[in-house]
């Protein structure tokens, strides 16, 4: 369950393509793509447009092979002058992956990058930072590994 065309763009481009679309032809595109890309381009389109596209998506009946191929076949032509994702820049990936290993890990390979390696560690923990509210976490983290003793 795919659309190719939308598998090879960024979610920026993505979204930047459903903004002009018809909000049944977002909602029917959207329930063809990963739910973890599609919940990505849902959020980042108008508030409007969200609660639009949303309840044509709950609303949805079955949709024809027919209606699919179309879908797909529009989505292809059109996509075809937007160029594909670059390659995930390697410390976002970095980042992202950090943010998802247990915390004990993530504190240790921290603590190593900053003994060792103090220039990566910082061009780390800045990308860390870009990806959310990284000194809460960080302060989560060093209270769970070092509890405050009595």
């Amino acid at each position: 369950m795919s659309i190719p065309a939308l598998e090879r763009i960024t979610i920026e481009n993505s979204v930047n393509y459903f903004r002009k679309e018809l909000p049944q032809t977002v909602a029917l595109s959207l329930t063809r793509l990963n739910p973890d890309v599609a919940a990505k381009i849902l959020s980042r389109l108008p508030c409007d447009m969200i609660t639009d596209v949303t309840q044509r998506m709950a609303a949805m009946d079955t949709v024809s092979a027919e209606a699919i191929e179309i879908l797909e076949t529009v989505t292809e032509r059109e996509l075809q002058t937007i160029p594909p994702s670059p390659v995930l820049n390697s410390m976002e990936a970095t980042a992202n992956i950090l943010l998802h290993t247990e915390k004990k890990c993530r504190s240790d390979v921290l603590h190593d990058l900053k003994t060792n390696t103090p220039e990566l560690y910082s061009t780390v923990f800045a990308a860390l930072r870009k990806r959310g509210n990284i000194l809460d976490r960080i302060r989560m983290w060093i209270s769970e590994m070092f509890p405050a003793k009595i």
